[in-house]
């Protein structure tokens, strides 16, 4: 599940389709899965040796949701912690689906185990939403209150900003010859 998206030219993270497989991605992406979702390296290790090129797709996608979390840790640690919480029950989700799909037996157990954790990755999603409305009314009031500010102070900014253009006007012209009556002559420079 996509957790957010980079903002251009502001972290330096690799767009999502871009992420090229390499050793050093691969430990970050093996050691983010073990913190946050122990159970899906086991599954990893089997896709690794059935599905090789799956498992680099897989291990490219896990590393750049590694540095988007980490990225989105340094802006907003309360956001992180919203979208961790969703990609683990996210990610729960996929690995519990996958196990209902190949039972043999335990089937209601394992559907109810399933409808649990999606319960609880929608209201994740939720109380995430509602972080995200609550943040952006708090930004939207500071707009406002900017916007008052300037507005109350309209008058008062547009003389100090004509007082201050006629300033540096002033101070940028060229002083006139000490004597304008007497003409200076362009062949010589002299009067």
């Amino acid at each position: 599940m996509p957790v957010g998206t980079p903002s251009a030219g502001r972290s330096g993270i690799i767009p999502r389709g871009r992420v090229t497989f390499t050793a050093e991605r691969e430990a970050a992406a093996l050691t983010f899965v073990r913190e946050n979702r122990p159970e899906l390296p086991a599954v990893l290790e089997d896709l690794k040796a059935r599905q090789p090129a799956e498992y680099q797709r897989a291990i490219c996608d896990l590393f750049w949701t590694s540095e988007m979390l980490a990225d989105m840790r340094q802006g907003d640690a309360q956001r992180h912690d919203y979208a961790l919480r969703s990609w683990q029950l996210e990610s729960l989700a996929h690995l519990q689906a996958a196990r209902l799909a190949g039972a043999t037996g335990n089937i209601e157990q394992l559907q109810a185990e399933l409808n649990q954790t999606v319960e609880q990755l929608v209201d994740a999603q939720i109380e995430s939403s509602s972080y995200e409305v609550r943040r952006m009314e708090a930004q939207l009031r500071r707009a406002q209150d900017h916007h008052k500010r300037l507005a109350g102070r309209r008058d008062e900014l547009v003389r100090e900003r004509a007082a201050a253009l006629s300033q540096a006007i002033e101070q940028s012209a060229i002083p006139p010859a000490e004597n304008p009556s007497k003409p200076i002559s362009p062949a010589t420079g002299v009067e």
